[in-house]
């Protein structure tokens, strides 16, 4: 085993965790240097509530692609199976 093979990857999710945040904080440091703190306080949580909504969203999208590529695939083995039975009856 290389010490390569043994490393870690980093998650994706951390890396757009990490921008998303720095893009909202910036946001609201904009909005809090234009406007009053109180409306950079809106518009950060407003800005955290749809990209936690959007994060949510694409994850249960993806689980939806796994749970429908596992269950749908002609290949897999239980369905295959289920036809074997079928062609022999």
């Amino acid at each position: 085993m290389s010490i390569i093979s043994s490393v870690g990857h980093a998650r994706k999710t951390w890396l757009a965790t990490a921008t998303t945040t720095m893009a909202i904080v910036t946001l609201s440091c904009v909005v809090g240097v234009l406007t009053t703190p109180f409306f950079a306080f809106l518009t950060a949580a407003a800005c955290s509530l749809v990209t936690a909504a959007a994060f949510a969203l694409a994850r249960a999208s993806r689980t939806m692609d796994t749970i429908f590529s596992e269950e749908l695939d002609d290949r897999s083995g239980r369905h295959r199976i289920e036809r074997l039975e079928n062609s022999e009856q």
